[in-house]
């Protein structure tokens, strides 16, 4: 069923009459061409027929190439004919002389067409050479489905010997194989890079990178009708979805990748403890910062002798010849405990004289930094 303008009542799918063999969407989904018994036709989104291609005779398979608007077709007679889809003029015809071919496909990252043949083989087409660019020898028996990566750097083969193979397509060597019970007839690689595998009436969706072997498939599924065989899966762009066309209609597949890297939580580590046991010298928090500088700062406010906002008295300038007889103030925060020691007539100690006597745990700290003022 196709959909007309928005508003109104859809128009009717058309009505061809013969058999369909493939049909592909244009540069964008206002036209499609589709694969019938004699020719091929190229119809609007309304069902209308717009044109139709008589040199395409008796095609088989369609690939179309959006970055060079290039419509390709093979049929029965082995002709690989490209069309020009902006002018509707042809571009090139090739003769693969292989026989009859039904597996078509492009690379989206160089425009190059791959054909399988019935004796095995894999040829790589480019509209400007008249034989193949390249022929990989891929199965023992004939290809059934092709399906090409994003990136374009792996080709996946499916043949009739029940082997699904990965390919390098930059050195042509295989990289791992996988095993079906059937014939894998659709095979397609979707943008997260999950490989689906369609043989008989089951669909399977291997999860990981193509360089690499997955030891189970992600998804398995069987089709509601056991004996309708599948006959294409398709992933949607940019979306969860798998489309798959069997004997007895359409279904549709929601196909959740893996979590990414940037979604998932990494527990932390813990860390070891010292063999000496953890010091709280050694932690350095913020409380710890502010807790330091606010004791620098009364610290500074002690030598000074300022607490709480009160400033020492200047002192009077002494005669030239008196003998200089320093006097030194007591300090603010020890004025009330002071260590005994020996009074002298022209100085008043402020705090005890360095002696065994005095020790350091008979010295007293200061109330307001918590450290031992020096004398000043």
């Amino acid at each position: 069923m196709l959909r007309g303008s928005p508003g109104r009542r859809p128009s009717p799918a058309p009505q061809t009459r013969e058999t369909t063999r493939a049909v592909k969407f244009l540069h964008n989904s206002n036209f499609f061409a589709a694969a019938q018994e004699k020719y091929v036709y190229i119809y609007d989104k309304r069902g209308q027929e717009v044109h139709c291609l008589r040199d395409h005779e008796a095609p088989l398979a369609l690939e179309f190439l959006p970055r060079f608007f290039l419509l390709a077709s093979v049929g029965e007679a082995g002709q690989l004919r490209y069309l020009d889809s902006s002018t509707g003029q042809s571009v090139a015809t090739h003769r693969t002389r292989l026989g009859r071919c039904e597996v078509l496909r492009g690379n989206p990252a160089s425009g190059v067409l791959l054909s399988g043949h019935s004796n095995g083989t894999v040829n790589l087409w480019s509209p400007n050479m008249g034989t193949p660019l390249a022929s990989i020898l891929s199965h023992r028996g004939a290809v059934r489905s092709l399906a090409v990566d994003g990136s374009g750097r792996y080709l996946v083969s499916g043949g009739a010997d029940s082997q699904v193979r990965v390919w390098d397509v930059r050195t042509f060597r295989p990289l791992h194989a996988y095993f079906s019970a059937q014939p894998a007839s659709s095979l397609d690689v979707s943008q997260r890079g999950m490989l689906a595998v369609g043989y008989g009436p089951h669909v399977q969706v291997w999860q990981g990178e193509l360089s690499e072997k997955a030891k189970a498939p992600y998804l398995n599924h069987l089709v509601a009708q056991g004996g309708q065989a599948v006959q294409a899966a398709r992933f949607c762009p940019y979306d969860d979805v798998l489309g798959v066309g069997h004997a007895g209609g359409f279904s549709s597949l929601l196909v959740r990748g893996p979590p990414t890297a940037r979604f998932a939580r990494a527990r932390p580590h813990a860390q070891a403890r010292p063999p000496g046991g953890w010091s709280h010298r050694r932690r350095v928090t913020a409380r710890n910062v502010t807790h330091r500088a606010t004791t620098r700062r009364a610290q500074a406010r002690c030598r000074l002798g300022t607490d709480r906002g009160r400033l020492e008295p200047p002192r009077p300038a002494l005669p030239s010849r008196t003998p200089l007889i320093l006097h030194s103030a007591p300090h603010p925060c020890t004025t009330a405990r002071r260590s005994p020691g020996r009074a002298s007539p022209t100085t008043t100690p402020s705090w005890p004289t360095r002696s065994r006597r005095a020790s350091r745990g008979r010295r007293r700290r200061c109330t307001r930094c918590w450290t031992s003022c020096p004398p000043p």
